[in-house]
């Protein structure tokens, strides 16, 4: 008489098709001849493990180890853990989008050259940081309608800038409800020159405490009371 068995290792977590991965060894005996058929592992989760048989372990498991790292896990029933794994793994590759022509979004030449001057201002960055290779390269990259200009340019869009804002301030300060309080701060910097900062204090119609720079500048010496007070005339 003869009988037939068949022997299935590996079972399926959370019924993941992914998990039908042939871990399972098939074996089929009769009577007379007996043999063994692996499946193959076709999973792309073992793109980042390598399969390591059970026979190797005192539990009979078979182990998958990590490409990237020594870690291992039990590979005999399912593999969504080796799934969740390639997943997050460090070393897994991810396919990064290359931003060729046609791809870009067209941008205003005009507005994003006052950004590059606002950041400049409120920074604190040299004029030739637009002459820069490397930024250069990264607008360029972000997008190739992208259009490089000098530091003169910068430094005009800067004054723009600052000549828009002065006529603000002139329009807020002329709507004062109240009186504008000035104060000057002296102080003399590491090349021994004498500097000047003219400040306005004013409350206002939202009864706010607000205050304003209205000047930076150089005050040669002597600083006496009569220099002081014709140049903060010249100021105003």
């Amino acid at each position: 008489m003869t009988s037939q068995q068949i022997n299935v290792t590996g079972n399926v977590d959370g019924g993941s098709s992914e998990d039908e991965d042939n871990l399972a060894t098939m074996s089929t005996s009769t009577g007379r001849t007996s043999g063994h058929k692996k499946r193959q592992r076709t999973s792309k989760a073992w793109e980042t493990f390598n399969y390591i048989p059970g026979n190797q372990f005192a539990d009979n498991k078979s182990r998958a180890q990590c490409k990237n790292n020594p870690m291992l896990y039990v590979a005999n029933k399912g593999i969504s853990n080796l799934i969740r794994h390639s997943h997050n793994c460090i070393g897994h590759e991810t396919e990064v989008p290359v931003l060729g022509v046609g791809n870009s979004k067209a941008i205003d030449q005009n507005k994003f050259k006052e950004l590059m001057a606002m950041a400049i201002i409120k920074h604190g960055y040299e004029f030739a940081i637009v002459e820069h290779g490397g930024l250069q390269n990264v607008m360029a990259y972000l997008n190739d309608n992208f259009k490089s200009f000098t530091r003169n340019t910068a430094k005009s869009h800067c004054l723009k800038i600052y000549k828009r804002e002065k006529e603000k301030l002139k329009t807020i300060l002329s709507e004062v409800p109240g009186r504008l309080c000035l104060t000057c701060d002296l102080w003399t910097s590491c090349a021994t020159e004498g500097n000047l900062c003219l400040t306005v204090h004013y409350v206002d119609s939202e009864w706010r405490l607000t205050t304003k720079i209205l000047n930076f500048c150089h005050i040669p010496p002597p600083h006496s009371a009569i220099v002081l007070f014709h140049a903060v005339y010249d100021i105003l």
